[in-house]
């Protein structure tokens, strides 16, 4: 199923299953775009199925936990799931440790950038930018994402609109048109 794109039979038999790999794979895939397309209640059911230990042992998982909290506005909650995450992160040997820490601090951006406070996002932003890979193209573009949208508040508009632009560049996949239209709509805004 996974290997022909057919992620809810797939995640379905990995849970059945108790193969944790195989959930892992499909939240990398599909927990973020699912979050930001709309999908909650799917989303939900998945990361109510899933055993605790699992939110810590992948981050891409216990992120996506924070994420929905946060847009589900109990900001307390996300932000308390991102302590235990980047806790989880630190107290491992993970190889990939500083590429998962820096999207602890996307999401931080994120939620900083929610709340309008550029002071404590844009050391967020920096060092999410400064860690995460290239190939990262997802929290690459949240960062942006969530920055333009904080100076767009601020009437910064000059600091908006570059970070509005570095979206559109970084969001080549097809599964994630619906940040471009967001964006070009808000590049409107600024224009405007």
């Amino acid at each position: 199923y996974l290997a022909q794109k057919m992620y809810e039979p797939a995640f379905d038999h990995a849970i059945s299953g108790s193969d944790s790999q195989v959930v892992a794979e499909i939240a990398e895939h599909r927990f973020n775009l699912m979050l930001h397309i709309g999908q909650h209640k799917l989303l939900r059911r998945w990361l109510d199925a899933l055993p605790d230990a699992w939110h810590f042992q992948y981050p891409v998982i216990g992120l996506a936990q924070a994420e929905f909290l946060g847009m589900a506005g109990s900001v307390a909650a996300c932000l308390g799931q991102v302590d235990r995450v980047e806790q989880a992160i630190l107290e491992s040997d993970r190889e990939d440790q500083s590429w998962q820490l820096a999207r602890v601090n996307t999401v931080r951006c994120n939620i900083a950038c929610y709340q309008n406070d550029l002071v404590k996002a844009e050391p967020f932003a920096e060092r999410a930018l400064r860690d995460l890979p290239e190939s990262d193209q997802h929290y690459r573009a949240t960062v942006h994402h969530s920055l333009g949208e904080a100076y767009r508040h601020a009437g910064r508009w000059q600091e908006a609109r570059e970070h509005y632009h570095k979206v559109l560049a970084l969001v080549q996949d097809p599964a994630y048109r619906f940040r471009s239209t967001h964006v070009y709509g808000a590049l409107a805004d600024v224009e405007l």
